[in-house]
């Protein structure tokens, strides 16, 4: 049998990071929103056609998952029946029940089957697929798994609702993916800034937990990563466009 790889993990350009390790020791920064995730928030935010001050960045993606449900108004969350573990242990995490819920064969998207406004939805966009504003069309609290889509720049991201939230991630595996890692999108700027704070212990400009939290921040070495990942990008993304082809 011959084994053809399909995708696997790609080593980032030594040229883009390398420059950047040596500045994280320069800087003597090696995690708590330094200059290297502060740089990456920005590009991502301008990536995506979003203001910096809705997007998150995560040590990865499961924490950005359940940081968006934790933050969410609603206490019971539908999910879809069929995804990866961690778009259903992310409520389960923070004492959220779940009921599995079946997808639409075409769209892939989990079906409507809300009983109150209580509930929210867990969706998921899979295989790095494309997605619009028809996505994020549930009227309650919506959580978007797009963990592998962050390569297809989908549009529209600034007309999100206020109670939805969209997750990607920079695993290795991914395209356009770093070394780990997750991006959060939230159409409240408000539940944003709750969200930096709830990977950071629930500090919030002083050293006093003002909530719940975690230690869900991203080190400086995985946005090194990510963004000698992105320094690389257009060469990159051609060849993937020219294996496609």
């Amino acid at each position: 049998m011959v084994r053809i790889p399909v995708m696997k993990p790609l080593p980032v350009r030594e040229e883009f990071l390398l420059p950047r390790i040596r500045s994280i020791a320069t800087s003597g920064v090696f995690s708590n929103r330094g200059p290297q995730v502060r740089e990456l928030e920005s590009r991502l935010a301008e990536w995506l056609d979003v203001d910096e001050s809705t997007l998150v960045v995560t040590s990865n993606a499961t924490v950005a998952l359940t940081a968006a449900i934790a933050l969410s108004e609603a206490s019971t969350w539908h999910v879809p029946a069929w995804s990866f573990p961690a778009t259903a242990l992310a409520p389960l995490i923070i004492g959220k029940p779940i009921t599995f819920v079946d997808i639409d064969p075409d769209t892939w998207l989990a079906q409507d089957t809300r009983s109150d406004n209580s509930t929210g939805l867990m969706n998921i966009i899979p295989f790095g697929g494309s997605f619009d504003e028809s996505a994020w069309s549930y009227p309650g609290e919506l959580v978007i798994d797009a963990a592998a889509s962050l390569a297809t720049r989908p549009v529209g991201l600034k007309q999100l609702p206020d109670s939805a939230a969209v997750v990607f991630s920079l695993h290795a595996t991914k395209t356009m993916g770093g070394a780990e890692g997750g991006v959060a999108v939230f159409g409240s700027e408000s539940r944003a800034k709750l969200a930096r704070s709830w990977i950071n212990f629930g500090f919030s400009g002083a050293r006093e937990s003002i909530l719940l939290g975690t230690n869900g921040k991203m080190s400086e070495y995985d946005a090194a990563v990510a963004n000698a990942r992105l320094d690389g990008w257009q060469e990159e993304s051609a060849e993937w466009l020219r294996i496609r082809e």
